[in-house]
């Protein structure tokens, strides 16, 4: 995935288009999250997951600052969506020994919410 760049206004069109692929990043890694057995044993999630997923929060990030998100003109791109997609990613994430993602905050809540991302 693309970076997207703060400076740079895009198309409510160019939003969901960059959602949509941060989502689809995102429900792969869900898919395969791992690269091999050994990494599955170790609970590792796989190098190309794994950058595909820090490549995707580099991508909503920006995003959410955008102004056409801000103003409610997109569809699927909207700022609910991108911090719970940006959530959803950090706590799956967080499931794994090697991606340095560690949630702070109630366990309990931490446990659901991680239970939730890690079902396909």
């Amino acid at each position: 995935m693309e970076p997207l760049e703060y400076e740079i206004s895009i198309s409510a069109e160019q939003a969901d288009e960059y959602y949509k692929r941060a989502q689809t990043a995102f429900k792969k890694a869900q898919e395969k999250p791992y690269r091999n057995l050994l990494d599955r044993f170790r609970n590792r999630l796989g190098s190309k997951q794994t950058e595909e997923l820090i490549d995707s929060i580099g991508a909503l990030l920006p995003l959410s600052c955008q102004e056409v998100v801000q103003s409610g003109v997109t569809q699927e791109a909207t700022m609910p969506n991108i911090a719970q997609l940006m959530q959803d990613i950090m706590m799956f994430q967080s499931t794994f020994k090697n991606t340095g993602v560690t949630p702070i905050g109630d366990p309990e809540m931490i446990k659901r919410a991680q239970k939730r991302v890690r079902r396909v």
